[in-house]
């Protein structure tokens, strides 16, 4: 049904869509357009309500401009948006390359959205996507095209699970907003990158979320971020558990550092919070935890990835180990021969729990930083 409040018109989702049904996929990507001819139609602000279930989606939903995407309760649990498909969640006109369009006023609340891709089928794809990506088309720093622009403005996310399934690349991917926030939310599992990454973002507040199990940051300022007078980029009260948990591979075989030896590679240590690049501006990181590391018995996986295929290299016999492999060690704490490569050891991925490369007016305060 489609009802008229003071605030703004509401769309069900279920007169477009069919729950509970992995094989209607395709059926609910359609409708999604359906829903969007609605939105149109009606030419204010429209929020589109999701009741509890399952939503399988095999393809992007684009948002438009002046919209809010909420589940029906405040429990995030109860509606769920699952994409089975290998490509972008959600997203919207403002990365469409050829035309791109300013997006206004987008609301996602009260919702768990997550990846759940067939294994056969994502091992054809690499991890290019992310989860929901409200951003303009990005530009690599190799063009001359890479520079500031603004393409969004209110962005809001509050109380939504954002899960990436290990198979979403970052899990909330941010380009080009003037203002907004991502609050009181469950970000977990990407593949190689971030829970939260940001580039030409001017205002945003991070805030009192759960951020764990990140193949790369927590929460990672690209370039531009923030600036001068009211811009500023907030990060407060956000717990991020287990970042580093995959890139440190990537960077370990990545071409730049082949033609070192295996002893002597550079060693990948970004931050749970991290700036990476130039222009990040007027920071303010207080009163976060921050909680990861290697305990006295137990290696980052990429860690140990990284020693099974040097150890293979060794001996094709050698024993594989797994990736929770407890290292054994004697009664002075010195590793058993075997048991790992003590000789990689130093020189593989590690763990940084505030870094801020390129930032400019950055204050950091109260942070709890722990390993175990």
């Amino acid at each position: 049904m489609v009802l008229k409040g003071d605030a703004a018109e509401v769309i069900q989702a279920d007169l477009f869509l069919k729950k509970e049904d992995r094989s209607a996929a395709t059926a609910n990507a359609t409708g999604w357009g359906r829903i969007l001819e609605a939105v149109n139609e009606s030419g204010e602000n429209v929020t589109i309500q999701f009741s509890a279930g399952k939503y399988y989606m095999d393809n992007t939903l684009k948002v438009p401009s002046n919209v809010t995407i909420e589940g029906e309760t405040a429990d995030p649990t109860q509606s769920q948006l699952v994409f089975i498909a290998p490509k972008q969640g959600i997203t919207t006109e403002a990365a469409n390359v050829a035309n791109p369009k300013y997006i206004r006023n987008v609301t996602i609340r009260n919702m768990s959205i997550r990846y759940d891709i067939d294994p056969v089928i994502m091992s054809g794809h690499q991890y290019a996507f992310s989860l929901i990506n409200l951003a303009g088309d990005y530009k690599d720093d190799s063009t001359s095209l890479a520079e500031p622009y603004e393409r969004l403005d209110n962005i809001q996310i509050d109380n939504i699970i954002a899960d990436g399934n290990e198979q979403a690349n970052s899990i909330i991917y941010l380009g080009g907003v003037k203002s907004g926030s991502v609050k009181r939310s469950q970000i977990r599992n990407s593949n190689l990158q971030s829970g939260i990454a940001m580039e030409y973002c001017q205002t945003m507040q991070i805030e009192a979320n759960v951020i764990e199990n990140m193949g790369r940051t927590g929460i990672v300022m690209y370039r531009g971020n923030g600036g001068s007078g009211t811009k500023q980029i907030s990060i407060m009260r956000n717990q991020i558990r287990d970042w580093m948990q995959r890139y440190g591979k990537q960077h370990f075989y990545a071409p730049a550092n082949m033609e070192y030896s295996p002893e002597d590679r550079k060693s990948m240590v970004d931050g749970g919070i991290d700036s990476y690049g130039a222009g990040n501006n007027n920071i303010v990181i207080d009163s976060n935890t921050l909680i990861s590391g290697e305990g006295s018995d137990r290696y980052n996986p990429s860690n140990i990835e990284i020693n099974n295929i040097e150890r293979k290299k060794k001996d094709q016999m050698a024993l594989e180990l797994p990736l929770q492999h407890q290292v054994e060690q004697d009664k002075d704490g010195k590793i058993i021969a075997g048991s790992i490569d003590a000789d990689l050891q130093k020189n593989m991925t590690g763990y940084t729990a505030i870094r801020l490369s390129g930032a400019e007016n950055a204050a950091s305060h109260e942070q709890f930083c722990a390993t175990r």
